[in-house]
Formats: structure tokens, sequence, C-alpha cells
């Protein structure tokens, strides 16, 4: 059903229909990255479907701008706890990722893509509990991010999916010790997050990248 904002009631038909609705528009415009939730969402209510992962991202552009010969895009991360327990992510989930581009989302599913990888080499303090990400039960968590778009060619990219390595690697030692901290009240994920793919829509002058100087 659809709860107009007059109290009116819609029934949209059965749960897979409702569904085929809202992956096609049809239930009016819902913005990204929150139509990507909402179809993860009535995946796993509507229709049975389930998850593996503790927490699941999203990731929508909103703007780019040259910073030099440099393109950064300016994303909006959706994180999502589907765990039943509280979890903590590290401070920097979102700072590593694998980004790919591709020409259509088709493309990106099927596993058809280029791919630009950011790290950011210093450590985080991982001694400061209040700057984990902690997400309670069924919580999100959402932020905006600029990326480099570089060493790629951006010509006819219009799809964009987003791997974070929401542990980074040069850390991997220090998961032990952390996740005896946070005992049993929290669960520490320190899984990769793969992000839905999803339309990548650079304004027009920087579809191509930065302009030459």
């Amino acid at each position: 059903y659809r709860i107009g904002g007059d109290g009116s009631i819609t029934d949209l038909g059965k749960s897979d229909k409702a569904i085929e609705q809202l992956r096609d528009a049809r239930l009016g415009e819902i913005a990204e990255p929150y139509r990507s939730l909402a179809l993860a969402e009535a995946g796993r209510f509507l229709v049975g479907e389930r998850t593996v992962d503790a927490v699941e991202g999203f990731a929508s552009l909103e703007g780019a701008r040259c910073n030099g010969v440099t393109l950064l895009a300016k994303f909006t991360i959706l994180l999502h706890n589907t765990s039943g327990m509280n979890v903590a992510l590290h401070p920097r989930a979102l700072w590593n990722a694998q980004i790919r581009l591709a020409p259509s989302q088709k493309s990106l599913d099927d596993g058809h893509y280029e791919k630009i990888v950011n790290f950011i080499p210093d450590k985080a303090d991982l001694s400061d509990e209040k700057s984990y990400i902690r997400l309670g039960v069924g919580m999100t968590y959402r932020v905006e991010r600029e990326y480099p778009l570089l060493g790629i060619d951006l010509g006819g990219k219009f799809a964009q999916q987003f791997l974070f390595f929401s542990w980074p690697p040069m850390e991997k030692d220090e998961i032990d010790a952390q996740r005896e901290r946070f005992g049993k009240a929290w669960i520490l994920d320190t899984d990769d997050i793969l992000t839905p793919s999803a339309p990548l829509n650079l304004p027009g002058d920087l579809a191509n990248g930065c302009p030459a100087k």
C-alpha cells in the first residue's frame, strides 16, 4: 500500500508488482541513495530476500568540481545496519575505496567496468572510541565525501559502484585488539562494503573530466 500525504491509501497490488513499480520509478521520484535503500528493504520484507552483510551501503553522485586538473566528485554515502545487533565501523571506513565506472548499470552488474582505487596512507587514532562510526539496530548513517576520479577515461561512463575497504589493509593487525575492547555490546564489522550500481550523471562540462588548461 501507498499512504498519501492526505491520508489516502492506494493498493499497489502484490509485493513483486509493487517492487517493480518502485524499481521503474512509477511510484513517484525517490532520490538516490534512498531509492536503493527502499528497494533493498522491500526485497527483504516483502519478498524474503536476505543479506549476509551486517552493514549495507549505498552511494549517489551529488556534484563535481575541478581542483586544478583533478576532478573531485561528491557522493552521498548511506550506510544501513541490517544485522539486528549494534555495529561499529572503523573511523575511516569510507576513506579507502575502489570506485567502479561503466557505461551502464547492467555493465556493472555483469562485472564489466573500469576502476579507480583511493587509499589514504596515514593511520587513524583507534584509541578514541568516539571516533568510530556506530550504528544501532536498523540505524542509518549519512555522509557526503569527495573522491578524486583520476587515471580513467570518463567519456561514456554513466554508472558507478563503490567497494569500500571498511577496515584499512595496513591496520589489519589491530582488528583482534579492537574487537576485544568493544566486547559483546557492539559488533566490530571489518568486512568490505559493496554498494549496488547507481547512475553517474556528471555535469555536462565535466562529463569527460576537467577541461584542459
